[in-house]
This record gives C-alpha cells, structure tokens and sequence, in this order.
C-alpha cells in the first residue's frame, strides 16, 4: 500500500509508536480498520508482540509465541493472504494449519509479511 500525501505523514512520525498509529489512521482512511492490528515477530524470543491492537478491544494484547495463529501461518508461508471466511475455515482449520480461537479468527483479515 503506497499513500501519498504532503508530507506523508508516516515519513514524519518521531518514534515506533507514532509511526503505528499513523499507519493505522492511514488504513481506517482506505478501508475499515475496527480489526487493523501490527504485530511484530521477535525472533531471538520467539514472540508476537503487538504494538498496535484493534480499538474494538479496551485492553492490551500480550505477547504470545506464535503457535497455531494467523500470524504465525504467514510468519511460516511468508506469503500474503486474504482469509475470507471459506479459506480460514475449510483450508487453515481443517487442515490444522491455524487452530480456532486465536485472535482474529472470527472476521475477514488480511495479513501481509
């Protein structure tokens, strides 16, 4: 996703932290963003940390190692994925891929590497 402003507002932010939440303004901007969330994979740790959660959710996510998760799936694929409802359910569920009741499962998402 390229946006194009003046200045681009993601170019201009000081810290992490403000450069997550102007990515996440930029996506509501572009499309619904109730579900948007950053995760970032710690590989010394083995963790997904979360810097940047869902503001449907009043709390914190912690960081988790990555295990069944949709973020773990693309972590393994490294490849893009639109997880509609059919492709979550009948390719990632059944086959074992992602197992049900990670974050996340219960709407559409896109996950990018």
């Amino acid at each position: 996703m390229f946006y194009t402003a003046s200045p681009t507002p993601a170019l201009t932010a000081q810290t992490l932290n403000e450069l997550y939440s102007r990515i996440h303004t930029i996506v509501g901007e572009l499309i619904p963003a109730r579900n948007f969330f950053i995760s970032l994979y710690d590989e010394n740790a083995g963790l997904l940390h979360f810097p940047i959660t869902p503001i449907q959710f009043d709390f914190t996510w912690v960081s988790i190692k990555p295990g069944k998760s949709l973020s773990a799936y693309i972590l393994r694929t490294g490849e893009p994925l639109l997880a509609t409802p059919e492709v979550f359910s009948a390719q990632l569920i059944q086959t074992g891929e992602v197992e049900a009741g990670w974050l996340g499962t219960c709407s559409i998402g896109w996950a990018y590497l």
